[in-house]
C-alpha cells in the first residue's frame, strides 16, 4: 500500500519507501566462520611452496640427482631454488596411474627450445592409506629418474623437513625440421 503525502510532509526516502512496501526486514544471523573460509586451497599450497627454500641434503628422504651431468653451478642453482620456474604442475587429487600418464604426456609433448626448470607438486602423502610410503611421491620420482627428458632433479623440503614437491630441469625438445 503506497502512502499518499500530505502537503506539509517531506517525501519518503528510498529506504522508507522499501520498508513501506515490504514490511520489516530482519537480517539473517550467520554462524561464525573460520578465517580461511572461502580461500582456495591450491592457492594457499602454492604460496607455501613458493615461500619455501630448498635446503641442502640433510633429510633422509631428499633426492638430488644430476642425471645428464649438467654443469655443477647450474645443478647447485637448481638445488637452491635459484632457477626461474617455467612451469608448475600440481598433481594433487590424481590417482597414481592418472598422474603418471599426465606427467609422462607433459614430458613427451614439451616444446621448450632450451633447458628449463619445472616444479612438480606431488604432495606429502598424508591422505594416502600408507602415509609412510606416499605412493604418488614415489611413483613420480621413479618416472622422473627414468624419463629421458630429465636432466636433473632435487626435492623441495619444507620447514617441517618433509618433501611435497620436486624441482626438475628438463632438456630442450628435439626440433623437427621441415624442408
Amino acid at each position: 500500500m503506497i502512502k499518499r503525502l500530505l502537503p506539509h510532509e517531506a517525501p519518503m526516502t528510498e529506504k522508507e519507501r522499501f520498508a513501506d512496501l515490504v514490511g520489516i526486514v530482519t537480517p539473517l544471523k550467520t554462524p561464525p566462520q573460520a578465517e580461511d573460509f572461502g580461500k582456495q586451497a591450491k592457492i594457499l599450497q602454492r604460496r607455501r611452496i613458493e615461500a619455501q627454500r630448498i635446503r641442502h641434503a640433510t633429510a633422509p628422504q631428499e633426492a638430488r640427482h644430476n642425471l645428464a651431468a649438467i654443469p655443477e653451478a647450474r645443478f647447485h642453482a637448481l638445488c637452491a631454488g635459484r632457477l626461474p620456474v617455467a612451469r608448475e604442475i600440481d598433481l594433487h587429487g590424481f590417482f597414481v596411474d592418472e598422474a603418471l600418464r599426465y606427467l609422462g604426456d607433459m614430458l613427451d609433448e614439451r616444446k621448450n627450445r632450451r633447458a628449463e626448470c619445472w616444479v612438480i607438486v606431488h604432495g606429502k602423502g598424508r591422505n594416502s592409506p600408507h602415509y609412510d610410503r606416499a605412493p604418488l611421491k614415489q611413483a613420480v620420482l621413479d618416472l622422473l629418474l627414468r624419463h629421458p627428458a630429465v636432466n636433473a632433479l632435487a626435492t623441495i623440503i619444507d620447514s617441517d623437513g618433509y618433501s611435497g614437491a620436486v624441482s626438475v630441469e628438463i632438456k630442450e625438445a628435439m626440433r623437427v625440421r621441415r624442408h
